[in-house]
């Protein structure tokens, strides 16, 4: 898997470099899964689905060890294992509900989902900063802010799209039930604190394979035993690297050149700095008898909305100077612009 990873990565091109970009962070994801549950674990011994009343592996006919298989390999949040992270995810819904009022709610998750998407992407389309050669700091620190914040809904849109057609399809046929497709996301509710941010709020289809990898390169190779102080802050630094390496291979397969890939990993790292000096700061007004409030929580949330304005372009910049979101003479379909201005299939907007 190394090997044919590393050659997909290094040595090929689809022709689109954001699509490279996409393909490699998957396979680099994909790796450190495998080594989770090909090197790190007996997966046929220690995995199971208990939701589903299953028995181990080697208890199941033929058929349905490639069934578990399959949904091993794919279910990366673990949804109905007994290795689930249960209480990082949304709240499940409910199975009593029904499948069509669950379908339609996906329907309107969907709906959602795309008007975000295609907001977002009139604006890509209009704004010459977010063009190729352009900056997230060309139009002002206001337009900085409003720049960040289409960059996250924008991925985020594109991922519920595809979360959200899958649930619906896969209940509406009878292949799952409801209660299986808990959201992609914690909300941004839960965003009142970068450990919060990263931890609840966020999408968490990477907690698996950082978690384990990092807990036997600190655990194992370090030697840190639970208990010790430093033992999480250790963890959290590695699984913000290894998420860093997870996207350096995704940007220099992009980009094919090295400075963006090292400013990525550093994004990552920096989010584990923020989360430490936010620690010592909540420690400290827990001495003092600061209590958890909505002024707090408030506060909590600007502090959040500050640093991921401040620190997103240490990663995003490289990408939209390359193009990430520019697709050159492409003309997608866009109900925004088509409702607002006519324009169906509109293309970039050059020179404004």
């Amino acid at each position: 898997m190394l090997v044919l990873d590393a050659y997909f990565v290094f040595c090929t091109t689809t022709g689109e470099p954001f699509s490279d970009h996409h393909l490699a962070n998957g396979l680099a994801s994909n790796l450190l899964l495998a080594c989770d549950f090909l090197v790190l674990h007996d997966s046929q011994s220690e995995y199971h689905r208990p939701a589903l009343g299953e028995g181990k592996y080697h208890d199941l006919p033929w058929w349905k060890r490639l069934l578990w298989a399959a949904d091993l390999a794919s279910n990366v949040r673990g949804i109905g294992w007994n290795w689930e992270a249960v209480k990082a995810h949304p709240a499940r819904p409910s199975d009593s509900a029904g499948r069509g009022r669950f379908v339609l709610r996906q329907a309107a998750r969907w709906a959602a989902a795309y008007l975000i998407k295609d907001l977002t992407g009139t604006l890509f389309r209009k704004r010459a900063a977010m063009h190729a050669g352009g900056s997230v700091f060309a139009d002002g620190p206001l337009w900085t802010a409003v720049y960040v914040g289409a960059w996250y809904g924008n991925l985020c849109a594109g991922m519920v799209l595809s979360h959200a057609f899958l649930a619906g399809a896969s209940v509406g046929m009878g292949v799952s039930r409801p209660s299986e497709w808990p959201g992609l996301y914690g909300g941004v509710h839960q965003a009142y604190s970068m450990r919060r941010f990263w931890g609840r709020a966020w999408h968490d289809l990477f907690r698996r394979f950082l978690t384990s990898n990092s807990q036997y390169l600190s655990r194992t190779l370090l030697g840190l035993k639970k208990g010790s102080r430093l033992l999480p802050y250790v963890e959290l630094y590695l699984a913000f690297l290894l998420s860093g390496a997870v996207h350096w291979v995704g940007t220099y397969a992009m980009l094919r050149e090295h400075t963006a890939p090292a400013l990525t990993v550093l994004f990552f790292v920096l989010q584990a700095v923020v989360i430490t000096l936010e620690d010592f700061l909540v420690a400290l007004g827990t001495r003092w008898g600061i209590k958890d409030s909505w002024r707090v929580r408030a506060l909590g949330y600007v502090w959040v909305a500050g640093w991921i304005v401040l620190l997103t372009p240490v990663r995003t910049e490289p990408l939209i100077r390359a193009g990430f979101f520019d697709k050159g003479e492409e003309r997608a379909f866009s109900v925004v612009q088509g409702v607002w201005e006519g324009e169906w299939h509109p293309g970039y907007e050059r020179g404004l």
